[in-house]
């Protein structure tokens, strides 16, 4: 089987936000927004560190809480926190690889995020 007929079935990835915000004032995503995302059998979410994954006054301390996270891994969609450079991303949709190390009994490990995009432009 050929990569582009393998590749073709999966969808590729809209960047829908790359926000500069920064300290206390950065925005969170919501439950309301967390249930959204689920309903809409999104693939996999990803945030950069301007953007809290959960309500700030929750972070680090009542993980009852933890709306997003809960939502989303319950309903097996992937949740990648602390992306990096995606400012440096030159079009909206692209091919994400995440490269894993084979660790067991965690629920959380660093990767290595790979954004593979098209030399055609996607318009955005």
């Amino acid at each position: 089987m050929k990569l582009s007929d393998a590749l073709s079935e999966y969808r590729l990835v809209d960047l829908v936000g790359n926000a500069r915000h920064e300290g206390g004032g950065r925005p969170w995503i919501s439950k309301e927004a967390a249930r959204w995302l689920s309903e809409a059998r999104i693939k996999m979410a990803g945030i950069d560190d301007s953007v809290f994954p959960e309500e700030p006054r929750y972070l680090g301390k009542d993980l009852t809480q933890y709306h997003t996270h809960d939502c989303l891994l319950s309903n097996d969609i992937p949740f990648i926190e602390g992306l990096a450079h995606l400012d440096a991303l030159r079009c909206r949709r692209f091919f994400f690889f995440g490269l894993v190390v084979p660790a067991a009994k965690l629920d959380a490990f660093p990767i290595r995020a790979v954004a593979f995009v098209s030399r055609i432009s996607d318009g955005g």
